[in-house]
């Protein structure tokens, strides 16, 4: 089988569009880089080289490394196939830089200001509109694809379900916030759009086509979340907010699995590395909040540096 083709049937089974283009992306790359070839004929060595090539055109470590992700994920699908014996990516070491997630974090007091701004649009829909999706962003941390993928088939009395990254399915409860501003949303909708000719949730008000209330994509969500925070001096996307969220959750010490539940991460281990990872400040504030010895007394707390010095001296008075 030729790499071609293996890159073919490979990107085919991502459901999700977005998904399938960025292994599209990588995997035509690479084979650009080495020509098309039999698949046993590809070496360890061409895999360097073309780890060479992505490090030589200066992206960021991040980028490096979610690139040479696929790739490995890619030989690993065709080892199991069983169109090659072992995967020549297999010798990739993809080196973990650490996490600073709280840094890209949307700052709560702009957080705070995000509805009451949202709702300050003098247009009825998308007044209505934008504080739903607002909501539901602040309220479980959603992508903006996420959101975006949300369909009128997908929402019942308690609950929702929408098509979250790599195509797996993310459920959550509706909580008593979300009923509300979701419900104002969708009689309007469906007062304005009796027949939907979609399933999609979020839709626009008018295309530049004069076309009304077809669906919005992420990049729309996340341009909604950018204007509103333009308002009000910042620029923020929308995946600001899901940081936000893990990171309150995380700093509020909601245990690690709930956190990932809520955020729908594949594994713990993400939110760990995302949000859990604190620095030395975290730290010995949870130690001052958590400890049972009691505070010193005014006046009795020792410079510890000064006594050690001190002692030091009069030891060697002492034997001089």
């Amino acid at each position: 089988m030729y790499l071609s083709e293996a890159i073919h049937l490979y990107t085919q089974q991502y459901d999700n569009p977005r998904s399938r283009a960025s292994y599209t992306y990588v995997l035509q790359d690479f084979l650009t880089f080495v020509d098309d070839q039999e698949l046993t004929s590809i070496t360890p060595e061409q895999i360097d080289f073309w780890w060479l090539k992505l490090r030589d055109r200066g992206l960021s470590p991040a980028t490096i490394a979610g690139q040479m992700k696929k790739i490995k994920a890619f030989w690993n699908w065709c080892t199991t196939r069983e169109y090659v014996e072992q995967s020549p990516a297999r010798f990739l070491r993809i080196s973990k830089a650490p996490r600073t997630q709280i840094d890209k974090a949307m700052p709560k007091p702009v957080i705070l200001q995000l509805i009451p701004t949202a709702q300050e649009e003098s247009c009825t829909f998308l007044r209505i509109r934008n504080v739903a999706i607002l909501s539901f962003l602040l309220e479980y941390g959603l992508r903006a694809t996420d959101a975006a993928n949300m369909t009128l088939s997908g929402i019942t009395e308690d609950r929702f379900i929408t098509t979250s990254k790599g195509g797996k399915l993310y459920i959550a409860a509706l909580t008593a916030p979300i009923r509300a501003v979701l419900g104002e949303w969708l009689e309007l909708r469906r007062a304005l759009d009796p027949e939907p000719r979609h399933d999609s949730v979020w839709v626009n008000y008018r295309t530049s086509s004069g076309a009304r209330y077809q669906p919005i994509n992420a990049s729309a969500i996340s341009l909604i979340v950018r204007k509103i925070t333009k308002q009000l001096g910042h620029n923020y996307g929308a995946h600001s907010i899901r940081h936000w969220k893990g990171q309150s959750l995380a700093d509020a010490r909601v245990p690690p699995t709930v956190v990932q539940s809520i955020l729908g991460h594949s594994s713990v281990s993400i939110t760990l590395e995302y949000y859990y990872n604190q620095g030395d400040e975290r730290v010995t504030q949870v130690l001052n909040d958590y400890s049972v010895l009691k505070p010193p007394k005014e006046g009795n707390i020792i410079n510890i540096n000064q006594t050690s010095t001190t002692e030091h001296e009069n030891k060697r008075s002492a034997t001089s």
